[in-house]
């Protein structure tokens, strides 16, 4: 279908007829137009938007939003840019799919592959260099800002993760441990070892994280990911106590948002792939004041088919969504899957087959023909379909309405 229509809607968020609505032109009595919502989060007012449809697809409107019956940040003191993100992620989700991938390499290859780039481009904190707050690192860190930034500038959404070198001896990564008398101290303020944690993440925020600034000095949005997989048991800060290891989460929090004053981070919490049930990620929950959106990775899973895990279980997307309610999580913690290899079969996914989920977005950690696994064909597949949101298709959220 070309270019056929070009209509003024009134929308309001807080009816979601932008979601689900009838375009008597093209027969359709679903066309998802929030996968191009170019949005002006002006809280209160609605406002004429012009659509213009192109094959299939609604291609270009702006719409202001009354207040919506989405959940808050936990950060009441956010910046617009910084709400307007979660609005939009509140908006698709359940309705369609964020994607993302990870680094400027995986990037450019599935835009090689599919002549698209993904929504969110996602990068670490590094720490990766051995030893740790190194030149190297700063190199990798100023190279991971620039491409961050470009990614933004071209309309993208942008990730950090904090993949945390062991801060209580730069000699050793994240893939380390630390002993039960160093967790003891670690988390209590004024000990040696709490000050060598401060000043470790202090480092990597000032170095990196309070950079990632647009071409006006304002801060970029971020969908930050620190201590990812905390219940896995493979890196340093999975504690046998899981108590420590959620304590630790509120300390890193509390110190990027009011010591360093950071209010563009929407926090996510990160289980582990190994833990399957509510009763074996309990204790690692930092409470609901302290993340917006749960995560967990996923490998090893038959995305082109069954949606199932091929590793010994048969635990499927759907299931590992539902371990956050089994927990008592509230459903305004968006669910996310931040690591898998690749996108989920897509006509499952919009058909809402009983193994997939729509979570709100989607981090394919493998390019295509990476270790053997999603090919060309697999990214074609997933991104030329409607129900995964690409960088293309992203509203304009830059729209600051005298915040920042």
């Amino acid at each position: 279908m070309g270019v056929q229509k070009k209509s003024q809607l009134i929308l309001l968020y807080s009816t979601f007829i932008y979601f689900l609505g009838t375009d008597t032109a093209c027969g359709q009595t679903k066309y998802n137009v929030e996968s191009n919502l170019k949005a002006s989060v002006a809280m209160g007012s609605a406002i004429t938007t012009t659509t213009t449809r192109k094959n299939g697809k609604i291609a270009n409107y702006a719409v202001a939003a009354t207040t919506p019956s989405y959940s808050t940040l936990q950060d009441t003191n956010a910046t617009q840019l910084t709400k307007n993100l979660w609005n939009y992620l509140n908006a698709v989700y359940g309705k369609k799919i964020v994607t993302g991938t990870w680094e400027q390499s995986n990037l450019d290859d599935i835009y090689r592959a599919t002549g698209k780039y993904t929504a969110i481009l996602g990068y670490d904190m590094f720490g990766w260099s051995i030893p740790a707050m190194s030149q190297t690192d700063l190199n990798n860190i100023n190279n991971a800002i620039n491409n961050l930034v470009n990614h933004y500038n071209a309309g993208g959404i942008v990730s950090v993760s904090f993949h945390w070198p062991n801060p209580l001896d730069k000699t050793k990564d994240a893939w380390s441990s630390i002993s039960s008398a160093q967790w003891a101290n670690i988390i209590i303020p004024g000990t040696a070892e709490y000050n060598q944690m401060i000043t470790s993440l202090d480092w990597y925020v000032t170095h990196m994280l309070k950079k990632v600034k647009d071409s006006k000095g304002n801060p970029i949005p971020i969908i930050f990911r620190p201590m990812h997989e905390l219940s896995g048991g493979w890196f340093w800060w999975t504690s046998s106590n899981p108590s420590q290891t959620s304590a630790l989460y509120r300390i890193i929090h509390d110190r990027i948002v009011h010591y360093h004053g950071m209010h563009n981070l929407i926090w996510v919490w990160n289980t582990a792939e190994n833990t399957e049930s509510a009763s074996a990620i309990a204790g690692f929950y930092p409470g609901d004041n302290y993340c917006d959106i749960v995560g967990y990775d996923l490998y090893s899973m038959d995305y082109k088919n069954t949606g199932i895990r091929n590793a010994g279980d048969s635990l499927t997307y759907r299931q590992a969504a539902k371990v956050f309610s089994d927990l008592g999580i509230p459903t305004t913690k968006l669910r996310a899957l931040p690591e898998t290899e690749c996108f989920p079969n897509a006509i499952k996914m919009a058909n809402n087959d009983t193994a997939f989920y729509k979570f709100a977005y989607i981090i394919a950690w493998w390019a295509p023909n990476d270790n053997a696994g999603p090919t060309d064909a697999d990214y074609q597949a997933t991104m030329s379909h409607d129900v995964y949101i690409t960088r293309e298709e992203l509203p304009n959220l830059k729209i600051d309405n005298g915040g920042n």
